[in-house]
């Protein structure tokens, strides 16, 4: 009787296992894809900037590209940070992370805690210090759009990105949402704000953009 209950928990075990890597995957493959959609839109910003060189609206359109990577950068910080609690360590040292000229790079089947909750409400609910910087920084940045960018480039765009689009607007410390799905928001976040920079600095130029 024992050797059969063995038996039987030892194939369960494995499809466990399979079904937890499945599982595992499945988020990978569409973090993944968001980052091939950030490679895409950050390298066609730089292009654009490179179009403008000779523009009229050059300066403005440095400025924007500027603050929108300051911005870009927070968000890495925040996840290299978020990284590092998750797997219990600074995030500057954690093998999953590299760093790449378009930025940050998370190999992801590397990461030894992936679905930990911890990280993303001690980073992203409001209130968290780190969730408190992003808000600051984008207001900030969205300050500096509505002064800068002529008010008939703005109107190019519905709405200038929000925190609060992205991620919870009340803080619930039940909350189980899981390192990826913060990873997934902070991507959707910089692949927005590439896409609102893209925008604004496309309407400054007097030639059809690309």
């Amino acid at each position: 009787m024992v050797v059969g209950t063995i038996g039987i928990m030892i194939p369960a075990a494995l499809l466990s296992l399979n079904l937890q890597r499945s599982y595992d995957r499945g988020y990978f493959d569409l973090q993944q894809q968001q980052d091939k959609v950030f490679e895409y839109l950050y390298k066609r910003n730089m292009l654009y900037q490179n179009r403008l060189k000779d523009s009229p609206g050059y300066s403005v359109a440095r400025e924007v590209h500027t603050r929108t990577l300051e911005l870009i950068d927070l968000i890495n910080r925040i996840e290299r940070d978020m990284i590092g609690e998750s797997e219990g360590t600074s995030g500057a040292i954690v093998p999953a992370i590299k760093q790449t000229n378009e930025g940050l790079v998370i190999q992801y089947e590397l990461l030894k805690n992936p679905f930990h909750t911890a990280p993303f409400n001690d980073f992203l609910l409001p209130g968290a210090a780190p969730r408190v910087q992003l808000e600051t920084a984008l207001h900030d940045y969205q300050a500096f759009l509505m002064k800068n960018v002529p008010e008939e480039h703005l109107t190019n765009l519905k709405s200038i990105p929000d925190v609060s689009v992205f991620l919870p607007a009340q803080r619930n410390e039940r909350s189980k949402i899981s390192l990826m799905a913060g990873i997934h928001a902070l991507s959707l976040m910089k692949n927005t704000l590439l896409g609102t920079e893209y925008v604004l600095v496309s309407g400054l130029d007097e030639a059809q953009p690309f």
